[in-house]
């Protein structure tokens, strides 16, 4: 009897499966008739919601996505900051040296060497044109509408000192636009910024510039979107170059004094509009034994400023920020630059106006205000703005990961209890 029974169950199971076995079947035959082979790596798709990816050495090209909430699925050292943060900062969730930069495995041959000197630039002048898997020595100056660099690595020093100011990595011209997508960006010590940007958002790339997964390391600056248009103080046929960006899923990190004026931000513009900013790692320290320049020093994160045009719509989410003076300046600073007598409260002028500053996150681990003075610019003499934006601050979730203070409503407090400012 217990035979028959085990007979009948298999023969119910048999029944159920082999419809399944003939409807995969023709799937696949189907499929295999549209296309030859499909691989699928999860990881490399784009992700929606609350997915993230992290490192994993058990897992396929030792990259896993995790699904769920990510903070809670972390391990537990890096809710708590400090030192095991700023060394895991892949497993931690953020990206870091590990994942920015050159992905190997999609240049199955290596980088090709393009270019012959690291002092040199190499000009694009081309539309459309792809640079990838590509070990380019000397930097890239870009003339042309969506360029696309990625996979690759770029080495360019400008020749350093206080005169190399407007030199980039890659520098974008504002008959141009670009697109850098897992790029590794060196100044050598001697460049102004990883990519200067004074694009034009065209036709196929609606932006002026998209930065994706890039390391950027040894320059002044990581970023600086230059505004110019007619009648500005470098004048340009369009009425706004450099807006219209993205810059996502980078590490900014090992800045030097030693270039342009020796001021270090991780992101500065002086009057662009429609920037999104999002999922960052900004560590705003000098690279080991690095010059110091008189009057240099660690400035910012990001520095969002009106000297030249007035600036509006931005959207910074969900970066990872430490180091700088203040580590933010959303600064309406115009006409001070011009009127040294307004004494820095940008009175009248230009407008810096709706800059969303929401779901970031700040660690005070290099310093116990996190940037040296706090983690937002603020003047309590210089009414009405207090050296923040014309429309006043808006920010939502911004938090210290190693306290867990809220910084919605201002700067941090120190471990005595005073505050940062």
């Amino acid at each position: 009897m217990l035979r028959v029974e085990i007979f009948k169950k298999k023969l119910q199971v048999y029944i159920f499966v082999i419809p399944w076995i003939v409807v995969g079947s023709v799937l696949l035959i189907v499929t295999k008739a549209a296309t030859t082979s499909v691989g699928l790596e999860v990881e490399s798709g784009v992700l929606t919601g609350d997915a993230k990816i992290v490192n994993d050495s058990n897992a396929s090209n030792g990259k896993a996505v995790v699904f769920g909430d990510t903070k809670n699925s972390l391990p537990a050292q890096c809710k708590s900051g400090g030192t095991y943060l700023w060394e895991n900062l892949e497993s931690c969730g953020w990206v870091g040296t590990k994942n920015t930069g050159v992905d190997t495995t999609k240049c199955p041959n290596g980088l090709t060497k393009l270019g012959a000197k690291s002092t040199d630039y190499i000009d694009i002048r081309t539309a459309n044109t792809v640079i990838e898997c590509k070990n380019v020595i000397g930097g890239l100056r870009v003339y042309a509408q969506n360029v696309t660099i990625k996979n690759s690595k770029v080495t360019y020093n400008a020749g350093g000192g206080l005169g190399v100011g407007g030199t980039g990595v890659i520098k974008i011209f504002d008959d141009a636009s670009a697109t850098i997508d897992q790029v590794e960006l060196d100044g050598l010590n001697g460049t102004h910024a990883c990519v200067f940007n004074l694009g034009v958002k065209g036709i196929s790339l609606p932006y002026s510039m998209v930065v994706r997964k890039v390391n950027c390391h040894n320059t002044n600056d990581g970023i600086f979107n230059w505004f110019s248009g007619p009648g500005s103080r470098y004048p340009s046929k369009y009425p706004n170059t450099a807006s219209d960006f993205i810059i996502e899923n980078s590490f900014f990190h090992d800045f030097t004094e030693g270039a342009a004026n020796g001021h270090i931000d991780g992101f500065q513009t002086e009057g662009t509009s429609n920037g999104v900013i999002k999922g960052n790692t900004f560590k705003i320290t000098k690279r080991l034994n690095d010059v110091h320049v008189e009057g240099g020093t660690l400035n910012s994160a990001m520095a969002i400023w009106n000297n030249s045009n007035s600036v509006t719509n931005y959207k910074v989410s969900n970066n990872l920020i430490a180091g700088g003076g203040f580590a933010v300046y959303v600064y309406d600073r115009n006409p001070s630059v011009s009127n040294p007598t307004s004494g820095g409260q940008g009175v009248g002028g230009f407008s810096v106006t709706d800059v969303q500053m929401n779901d970031n996150s700040f660690s005070n681990y290099f310093n116990n205000c996190i940037g040296k003075y706090g983690a937002w610019f603020f003047r309590s003499e210089w009414s009405p703005y207090y050296g923040g934006p014309t429309d006043g601050w808006h920010r939502k979730g911004n938090t210290v990961i190693e306290t867990g203070e809220n910084l919605d409503s201002g700067n941090p407090h120190k471990p005595d209890g005073s505050l940062c400012i």
